[in-house]
């Protein structure tokens, strides 16, 4: 999985409820911005879903478990929404000046098109 390739506008076209986007930086999984919401600075971070593979191929994966609920794709998209999770828990339960917080936002799953800008929000 790689991290998603976004401008502060296209992160201002997906959360309209941000103000003064500022990209911090981009990691192997994660693209993260600075904004402002209701005057509040918090962090705002953004994994691609789509593009999430595996060093092995999905038949390689079948062979591991004929027992499999899910497709190989689906349970390492899974696995990616629980790690995500586990650090906003993390996130939360910090508390010191010195980071910034994940806002009121939450994780939202976004369907968003660079093409034709269609935006679709899941909480």
């Amino acid at each position: 999985m790689r991290a998603p390739d976004l401008t502060a506008d296209e992160v201002k076209d997906i959360c309209p409820e941000c103000d003064n986007i500022e990209f911090l930086g981009k990691g192997g999984q994660k693209a993260v911005f600075s904004c402002l919401i209701d005057g509040g600075r918090y962090a705002i971070k953004f994994l691609d879903l789509t593009n999430v593979q595996s060093d092995q191929g999905p038949q390689d994966l079948l062979g591991l478990d004929s027992q499999l609920t899910v497709s190989p794709m689906e349970d390492i998209r899974e696995d990616v929404l629980a790690r995500a999770k586990r650090e906003i828990d993390i996130m939360d339960r910090c508390e010191t000046p010195t980071l910034v917080k994940l806002g009121p936002i939450g994780m939202t799953f976004v369907d968003y098109n660079k093409t034709d800008c269609n935006i679709k929000c899941d909480t």
